[in-house]
């Protein structure tokens, strides 16, 4: 009986029809399977990439989302910026951010070496997998611009100049694109207009800081006159910029400017007057008060 089993078998499994039959399910399945690891890349790509959006739509989703869920009116946010060229610091930086809860993170530009895709999409990958919760907002710096490489910034990260708000809050952060050592006069009536739209709490980013008698280089001046006394008429609350690889910070006509560029670009470490260290930022607004820390990245 076994006999006759297993010879039914071997001419069956050998049978000119049975092996076509076998050879289409198995091309059926070899398809399915393509397709199938085909969705799985697909759905990573989208996680990263939110379905073609920009990172600044993704993380003003979050932001408005996170402001809804707020009990009170205190809250965290953090600053930082001049990322490119050490990944290891900029995840260090994240990953540091991440553990004071802040409601937003403030990227103050240059996130990358040469503006390419393949670097704006590295970025994206590093923030997705380091702080995919947490919304984050990025200002345009000098190399995320070069050779035209602007509207590759537009597609990927978002708008050049911006304003994050919230009526609850009462805060207004605006964010000017002066990577090109300029801020234009349209800009200039950009930010007058925003600052007359009353918020208790306005604070003001751009990437390359003012010309001043301390930070005499490296330092924009087309525009910067009228900048500085706009902030200085409007009491803005804190002005950041990146651009110079240290922290620094210095008083203007009664207006406090922040500048953090140490999330990873080489320190300068030599001819400017701040302090070349890896660091985050730390903004704390308690009882309508804002105040700051600086908080040490380790390399």
């Amino acid at each position: 009986m076994m006999k006759r089993v297993i010879s039914s078998f071997l001419i069956k499994r050998y049978d000119p029809h049975f092996i076509e039959a076998y050879m289409k399910n198995f091309k059926l399945y070899r398809l399915l399977y393509i397709l199938f690891s085909l969705f799985c890349s697909l759905s990573i790509v989208l996680s990263v990439h939110g379905e073609a959006s920009t990172l600044y739509e993704r993380s003003l989703k979050i932001f408005q989302n996170n402001v809804k869920q707020l009990s009170g009116k205190d809250f965290v946010f953090v600053v930082l910026g001049d990322s490119r060229d050490n990944a290891a610091i900029y995840k260090k930086s994240l990953a540091m951010a991440a553990t004071f809860n802040p409601l937003f993170i403030l990227h103050t530009g240059d996130l990358s070496n040469r503006g390419s895709k393949k670097e704006l999409e590295h970025f994206l990958e590093i923030v997705q997998t380091t702080i995919p919760d947490i919304p984050l907002f990025v200002v345009a710096g000098n190399h995320e611009i070069f050779k035209g490489s602007k509207n590759i910034f537009k597609q990927i990260i978002g708008p050049l100049d911006y304003v994050l708000d919230s009526a609850k809050l009462n805060i207004r952060v605006i964010v000017l694109d002066n990577a090109d050592y300029i801020l234009k006069p349209q800009q200039l009536d950009y930010l007058r207009q925003q600052l007359n739209n009353k918020r208790s709490l306005n604070f003001v980013t751009i990437h390359i800081p003012p010309k001043t008698g301390r930070w005499t280089w490296h330092s924009f001046k087309e525009g910067s006159a009228d900048f500085m006394q706009i902030l200085s008429d409007k009491k803005v609350t804190l002005a950041f910029c990146g651009h110079i690889h240290q922290f620094d910070e210095d008083e203007i006509k009664g207006v406090k400017y922040i500048i953090s560029g140490g999330a990873g670009a080489p320190l300068n470490r030599w001819f400017f007057p701040g302090k070349p260290v890896y660091h985050i930022i730390i903004v704390k607004v308690k009882n309508g008060a804002v105040s700051y820390d600086v908080v040490k990245v380790e390399d």
